[in-house]
């Protein structure tokens, strides 16, 4: 479970930061991106839906193992998200962070430290990992309808994903990788994502999955502090 839980984090709330740094993405320019590359300008709210699952190989069928789901509320002006993190809907995981501050839940309180959230008002997710160039190795599936909103539907095995589902440092070698996503006709925004790939880890075989969905396109959020009298300053008793 710690080593999904890293992994959601990560592709969650690593691009939330101005200190974050790009995984897969590729240096800002001018340049038009492809038709299926996603565009993030259309956005200044959503509710991002996450769902990650590791599957041991070894056995026949398949055995899911791990299995954790997140929620993400995100708004643009002024800057502010919360994360959830839930394992069969237990909530593990809450992180807030707003006016300068991030608030981490820990029993009826919330730990608050300073931080250097990014002005920029882009998505903090994704944007810093997905290849800019996506678009180029991707294949039109069709047109579908999702949540209400028209999609067109691309396919990719492009390995640079794989990245999104591996652990760095812990010696995984990624296999097989196939994504499926959704970008919005109107807005050009990523609506949905499925991602799957195969690794070895300690020798054995397994699958991980991740799937993302983006909801409340540009409605309100709502975001605000925890009260103040459940807040506690980090490191002070």
């Amino acid at each position: 479970m710690r080593r999904l839980l890293i992994i959601g984090l990560a592709i969650l709330l690593t691009g939330c930061s101005s200190s974050g740094r790009a995984g897969l993405s590729q240096p800002p320019t001018d340049a038009p991106a492809p038709a299926a590359a996603p565009r993030w300008n259309s956005l200044t709210s959503y509710t991002l839906w996450s769902t990650m699952q590791e599957e041991d190989l070894t056995r026949t069928p398949p055995v899911v193992t791990t299995q954790l789901s997140f929620e993400l509320r995100y708004q643009a002006q002024p800057l502010a998200y919360l994360l959830r993190s839930y394992r069969a809907d237990a909530l593990v995981t809450e992180i807030l962070t707003v006016g300068g501050s991030t608030y981490v839940k820990a029993g009826a309180k919330w730990l608050q430290t300073p931080t250097a959230a990014s002005a920029e008002g882009a998505p903090p997710f994704l944007v810093r990992q997905l290849p800019a160039d996506l678009g180029r190795t991707a294949r039109i599936v069709g047109t579908e309808t999702i949540a209400g909103v028209a999609t067109t539907h691309y396919r990719t095995t492009d390995a640079r994903l794989a990245e999104f589902l591996r652990v760095a440092g812990q010696g995984e070698q990624p296999g097989a990788t196939q994504a499926d996503y959704w970008i919005a006709n109107q807005g050009r925004y990523l609506k949905q994502l499925a991602l799957a790939v195969t690794l070895t880890a300690d020798g054995r075989p397994l699958r991980r999955t991740l799937l993302l969905t983006i909801q409340d396109e540009n409605l309100p959020q709502n975001i605000a502090p925890p009260p103040a009298a459940q807040v506690q300053e980090f490191g002070r008793p």
